[in-house]
Order: structure tokens, then C-alpha cells, then sequence
């Protein structure tokens, strides 16, 4: 009476329908003379000034001498005086912007086309990919019991798709690839257990105790629904804490991504929250990232992500069927949701997965609401149902 099943789930698209960005900043643009490219010089100024660095003492960089060549003494000071700030919050299409009003002053092109700031372009290069293995077990009913389990083991892939009907934005409309990692629904482990046991008891089973006490002691069943899978991939970001690649760039980890699903109490915890951090220690995890290079990396902290929460839950039923008369029967259930009450956290937000917010960083602020629930402790619910 078991049955095993295994399979194989494999579903490719192509050619969906993503949209490009026209207003992003040519943060690649080289200067010819020196060969320095603005990701070059930009990521060497944000650095040093992210290190503690004054923007006095940032050395001049030839991208910034050449193609502002006759804005001041020293070019890249003339940029700092005014751009500091957006050099260590990371806003590339604002120092961009503001690039082409000083190449203004001077006569010169500006980087980025005015009339491309309100315009976008729908496109057709958006793909997606997921492979699953799927195993089941299933004894079908017999002496009382029904059992079946199933274990999916997948990964999804795409390069920024909410979904198939969201023609989104890509977030690097130059290089979409950089984007290429696992989806946003990404659960690559997902188990579930159901079954249901009829106690051996009453009328026609081993523990018989008569007519009249097997009214009482027969039609008790045992059923239940055990539910585990892994978290979704999470980023930790930079500045607006969005995940794009230029005014909020993504965070690659400088030293590997921190794969831990601990959460920690006491002195482990963040200055402020709710005392639960997503890390063994918070405090030290946030030292383990560090900005995206434009000059350098090829991919953003999404192609190598954190992954979230776990989530495991038990709900519990009992009833009894109790025949009245021949037509008419009765059904008493206790449902107990979440029977052992275990907490599920929620994952952290993504304010609180910004390294520009150490205080909260990693915190957990909220336990996992199931659906059609309001919270996540144990109910109980007792019914009782006439059937005629």
C-alpha cells in the first residue's frame, strides 16, 4: 500500500517582456587621455570617503580633470565641494546629472541625453529558470491510517522578474545581467506531511467494549498537516536600502555571504528592536558587507543573497463521528492551529537589512502571520456539525 513517486519539474521562458531605463547614468564612460573610467574614479572617492577621509584630502582623479578640464583649479575638488555627500550615499544618477550642468558651464556635452530622463523602453530579453526534484510518499488507506509526504527540492533564477505579468524595470538597463540570481520566491527546500488515523476503538476494531460504550469510545480520528521550508532570499543594501545599482546599490559580502538563520538575544542584540537579530551577532555581521564596486563587480548583492527565515508548523485535529440515528450524525472537532506553538519569525525588513542603519541592523521585528490568521500563536477552535 506505499507508493513512492519521483520527478522532475524543469520551466524555461524567454523573451518576457522587461522594461530599460533610459534616464540611468553611463557610469562606465571612460576618459579617453587617461583611461580612467567614472566607476573607476568614483568608487576610489567614495572609498576613502566611507574610510574617513575629508574630501580635502581626496586625491585629484583624471576622469574629473579631463572632462571638466577648466572648471577650477582642481576638478575633482570642484565635484566634492558639491557632491560629497552623494559620493558616500552612493547617488551615481545625481552626481551624473550634475556633471552635465558644470560641462554646461564650460561648453561642453553633457553625459546624459535631457529629453532620455521621462523616457523607458519595453523589451523582450527578460528569462527566467527553474529546476525542481520532487519526491513523494503515499500509503493509501488501510487498518485506519492515510499517510503522505512531499519534498521538493528547486531553485528559480531570473534577472530581476517580479512575475510573469510585471513588465518591471531592469535595474542596470546596461548590464541586465548583473541583476541574474535567485528569484524572489526562491524556496529551495519545501516539505509537507499530512495523514489521518482512525483510533483502533469501538464497533469492528480490537478495543471493543460493547454496544453501548463504543458509541463512546469509537469514531475518534487523528489527523494532522506539518509544513517546513526554507526562507527566500534576502539583500542587505546600501542607502534608499532599494535594490538598484545606482542611487541604492546593492551590497556584495566582501568576505561571503553570512548564511545563518540564528536568532540571538542579549548582548548579540542591536542597540535598539525587539531584542531578535537575524545574525549570531549583528553587530559584527554588518562589517562583513561592503558597497558594490561599479568599476569592478559584475554582479549585485542579489546574485549571492542571504537566505531568510525558516518556517516549521504543526496543526492538529481531533474529532469524532457519533451516528444518532440512522439518519442523523453528529462530528465534535478540536482544531488546533500551530498545536506546538512555535514562533516563526518574519524576516528582517529592508530598512533593517541597511548598513546605513547599524542600530536595527538585522533586527527581527515581527513573528510570520500564516494566511487567514491575525496572528501566529496557537489556536484551538472546538466545533461541533449535524449532519443529516
Amino acid at each position: 500500500g506505499w507508493f513512492v513517486d519521483a520527478a522532475y519539474v524543469g520551466r524555461f521562458a524567454r523573451n518576457l517582456p522587461h522594461a530599460i531605463n533610459l534616464t540611468q547614468s553611463p557610469y562606465m564612460f571612460t576618459d579617453p587621455a587617461s583611461n580612467q573610467s567614472f566607476a573607476q574614479a568614483y568608487d576610489t572617492i567614495r572609498g576613502l570617503l566611507r574610510g574617513g577621509a575629508t574630501a580635502a584630502t581626496i586625491p585629484n582623479q583624471p576622469f574629473f580633470e579631463n572632462q571638466l578640464n577648466g572648471i577650477g583649479p582642481s576638478a575633482t575638488q570642484y565635484v566634492l565641494a558639491r557632491q560629497a555627500s552623494n559620493f558616500t550615499n552612493g547617488n551615481v544618477s545625481t552626481i551624473f546629472l550634475n556633471l552635465g550642468n558644470y560641462r554646461r558651464t564650460l561648453n561642453l556635452q553633457p553625459f546624459n541625453n535631457d529629453q532620455s530622463q521621462v523616457e523607458f523602453m519595453r523589451t523582450y530579453i527578460g528569462s527566467t529558470n527553474y529546476n525542481g526534484a520532487l519526491f513523494t510518499v503515499t500509503k493509501r488507506l488501510s487498518r485506519g491510517l492515510f499517510i503522505s509526504a512531499n519534498y521538493t527540492f528547486s531553485k528559480a533564477l531570473d534577472n530581476g522578474l517580479q512575475n510573469q505579468n510585471n513588465a518591471g524595470f531592469y535595474q542596470n538597463s546596461f548590464y541586465p545581467g548583473v541583476e541574474y540570481g535567485p528569484s524572489i520566491f526562491d524556496r529551495r527546500h519545501v516539505f509537507n506531511l499530512n495523514w489521518v488515523y482512525e483510533l483502533p476503538a469501538g464497533t469492528g476494531h480490537r478495543l471493543s467494549l460493547g454496544k453501548g460504550l463504543d458509541r463512546v469510545v469509537g469514531g475518534w480520528f487523528v489527523s494532522g498537516i506539518a509544513t517546513m521550508w526554507s526562507g527566500v532570499p534576502l539583500v542587505v543594501s546600501d542607502s534608499s536600502g532599494s535594490q538598484t545599482w545606482g542611487d541604492a546599490t546593492v551590497l556584495g559580502p566582501s568576505s561571503g555571504a553570512i548564511q545563518t538563520s540564528a536568532v540571538s538575544t542579549g548582548r548579540n542584540a542591536p542597540i535598539s528592536g525587539t531584542g531578535y537579530n537575524f545574525f549570531s551577532n549583528g553587530k559584527n555581521a554588518i562589517t562583513s558587507f561592503r558597497p558594490v564596486l561599479i568599476s569592478a563587480d559584475g554582479r549585485s548583492g542579489r546574485a549571492n543573497p542571504l537566505t531568510g527565515l525558516p518556517f516549521r508548523n504543526v496543526d492538529l485535529s481531533l474529532s469524532k463521528d457519533t451516528a444518532i440515528t440512522e439518519r442523523l450524525k453528529a462530528k465534535f472537532a478540536a482544531d488546533f492551529f500551530n498545536v506546538l506553538n512555535h514562533p516563526n519569525f518574519a524576516n528582517p525588513t529592508q530598512s533593517n537589512l541597511n548598513i546605513t542603519n547599524p542600530n536595527t541592523f538585522g533586527t527581527i521585528n515581527s513573528s510570520y502571520t500564516p494566511p487567514n490568521r491575525t496572528n501566529s500563536a496557537r489556536w484551538i477552535q472546538l466545533s461541533i456539525r449535524l449532519l443529516f
